[in-house]
């Protein structure tokens, strides 16, 4: 009898699991238009595919948002309504700005929002109905009429990345600045592999020889003056024998994407950025220079970690030491 009342307990808690509602909601944004066109957010998202210059994203799981939206595309039929006009003398003045795609289990809606949350669109009539009422951002939680009212397009023309000594990028406490090869094998340590390629011209006609230099899970690239212009570190699962970390003032890969949050506001202040369009929360990249024009690093993140590292180094004036 007890292992009855188990059972029985058990199975009323799988269907009440089963049954459980998964609400997602996730929200597009167009921040820069193309003079001409495209009028709709959906063309931009074909095009580019990723969270970015044009295109901006985010997603909330919070039921209340989910069916608030639901509801406010049903009451929109009562609204008043015109004939959808994009163009202004071949200009686009009232572009389908905004888009959110609901999800409630199994269903799934659209709603295409117009220029600064003025009317809902509605593709399969070519029509707009006009909220007179302010309902559109009435129905928004306030993490999406944050997102909504976020000034993007002037966050992106003026960001200014934060940046990290030139001399902070290390092996070994060692400073890989302005080394060539030769200096790199001296006074580092010796690479591991040299891979030679060539790389031929789109017609085919012209190559050069591109020579890459690894050390454990890092690829070395130099410049024709020998000296290493770029450096690519990989996430992998493989255990080298001898370990070499390569550390970015104190930050290496594997390091949490919280340490970025603190370290560099500026630059992680637009979040995934490069984000595939179909699943923003797990593959994107943050900027950070290093000083005195030396060039830039780029950090890839993927489940909240940083799996990938390049920097690329400048040398527009002779080499530091």
């Amino acid at each position: 009898m007890k292992f009855l009342t188990i059972l029985l307990l058990l199975c009323s808690f799988c269907n009440a699991q089963e049954f459980k509602n998964y609400t997602k909601v996730t929200a597009y944004r167009l921040i820069n238009e193309d003079g001409h066109g495209p009028c709709s957010v959906v063309d931009y998202i074909n095009r580019e595919g990723q969270v970015g210059y044009y295109v901006q994203a985010a997603q909330s799981y919070n039921d209340t948002l989910a069916y608030n939206l639901l509801q406010l595309k049903k009451d929109a039929r009562e609204w008043q309504t015109k004939d959808y006009e994009c163009l202004t003398d071949s200009v686009v003045a009232n572009p389908v700005s905004n888009m959110l795609i609901v999800e409630v289990n199994r269903f799934r809606d659209t709603i295409f929002i117009t220029k600064d949350n003025c009317s809902l669109f509605f593709p399969a009539e070519t029509a707009e109905y006009i909220d007179s009422h302010e309902a559109i951002p009435k129905a928004f939680t306030n993490d999406i009429s944050t997102f909504f009212e976020r000034d993007f397009e002037e966050e992106i023309n003026n960001i200014q990345y934060d940046s990290v000594p030139f001399n902070s990028v290390t092996i070994a406490k060692k400073p890989v600045y302005g080394l060539t090869r030769e200096e790199f094998d001296q006074n580092i340590i010796r690479f591991q592999l040299v891979r030679t390629d060539s790389v031929y011209s789109p017609d085919g006609k012209h190559s050069r020889v591109l020579q890459e230099y690894w050390l454990n899970n890092m690829k070395f690239l130099v410049n024709h003056r020998k000296k290493i212009d770029q450096i690519m570190i990989y996430d992998t699962d493989y255990d080298f024998p001898d370990e070499y970390n390569l550390f970015i003032d104190g930050i290496k890969l594997g390091d949490s994407e919280e340490v970025l949050f603190e370290r560099f506001p500026n630059s992680t202040a637009i979040r995934n950025w490069g984000a595939p369009l179909h699943d923003l929360n797990n593959y994107y990249y943050y900027e950070v220079d290093l000083s005195e024009d030396s060039g830039k690093i780029t950090f890839t993140i993927k489940n909240k970690a940083i799996i990938r590292i390049q920097i690329d180094f400048m040398y527009l004036t002779p080499a530091k030491k």
